[in-house]
């Protein structure tokens, strides 16, 4: 799983946590909370646990209702699927430079360049279903909340650009 080494981690809180700010700001004082409740065990995190108190007096109800709570296991999801096809075409360095491409689409660039096309990005997007489907499947949550976490990934995708050269 991704998230079961540093630098996968890292991955995911750089997307999370951008997503996030982008997408519900106003989420941003749960995301350390899940964040952290995420990585601790990401097999036991959709289980909402009813003898804590919840954070900033959120319910499970509410909680569960959340762009951040979902997505956590969806982007991992997601970018793991990225990298394990990024890393099938880049195995002279052992998908190294996969993970270097993604974490720069998670920073600001300052002038974004498009280096997927309409089709690239449609293709994408389809396999990004296909996930999808089986991942709310299997972990039983809203497709609808899961293709807000997609509709996020791919629009920075969309921006996605060359790596810059140091």
């Amino acid at each position: 799983m991704l998230t079961d080494n540093e630098d996968g981690r890292h991955l995911v809180n750089e997307f999370a946590y951008q997503l996030v700010t982008e997408n519900t700001p106003e989420e941003l004082p749960l995301y350390v909370t899940m964040r952290d409740r995420y990585f601790a065990d990401p097999t036991q995190y959709l289980q909402t646990p009813t003898d804590q108190d919840e954070a900033l007096a959120f319910g499970p109800t509410e909680i569960v209702e959340t762009f951040t709570y979902i997505l956590f296991p969806i982007v991992t999801a997601l970018l793991a699927h990225i990298v394990n096809q990024a890393s099938e075409k880049l195995k002279e360095d052992g998908g190294q430079s996969a993970v270097e491409w993604l974490r720069s689409l998670a920073t600001r660039q300052k002038q974004p360049q498009p280096i997927f096309t309409q089709a690239q990005l449609a293709a994408i997007s389809q396999e990004m279903d296909h996930l999808i489907d089986q991942e709310t499947r299997r972990l039983g949550v809203h497709k609808s909340q899961a293709y807000a976490v997609k509709n996020a990934l791919i629009a920075r995708l969309t921006l996605a650009t060359e790596p810059q050269e140091s």
